[in-house]
């Protein structure tokens, strides 16, 4: 593993979650882009940690101690709050179609149903 490889991971679109296993066994989930840092010699890892203060601590992960990346998958709730938010979009779109959702004329509410239309997409 080197430094270039790490960037490359970090600079992916969409970014793709990962896992960074160290050779002693030791693995570390990275879940956004800016809680890694990489450096000439090590990849440094901002963590989660609930029993320190600052409430997370900081990994220093040697490029020589990388064993290998993991990608790691979506969960499945999230992919089922994406779909369930596809769902609540459509049926916005249904019901300000037929003029039913808003209490108000279609005219007055339609550039409204536009806007959240872009909110949810």
């Amino acid at each position: 593993m080197t430094a270039d490889t790490c960037r490359e991971i970090l600079k992916r679109a969409p970014f793709q979650p990962f896992r960074v296993v160290m050779s002693s066994g030791e693995s570390y989930n990275v879940m956004h882009p800016e809680t890694a840092l990489v450096s000439a010699q090590a990849l440094i890892l901002a963590l989660p940690d609930p029993t320190q203060r600052e409430g997370e601590r900081l990994a220093f992960c040697s490029y020589l101690q990388i064993a290998h990346v993991e990608t790691l998958k979506p969960s499945r709730a999230r992919v089922g709050a994406s779909s369930a938010r596809r769902d609540s979009r459509d049926a916005l779109d249904r019901e300000s179609r037929r003029g039913g959702y808003f209490p108000f004329t279609r005219s007055i509410w339609a550039p409204t149903a536009l806007s959240l239309r872009s909110i949810f997409s």
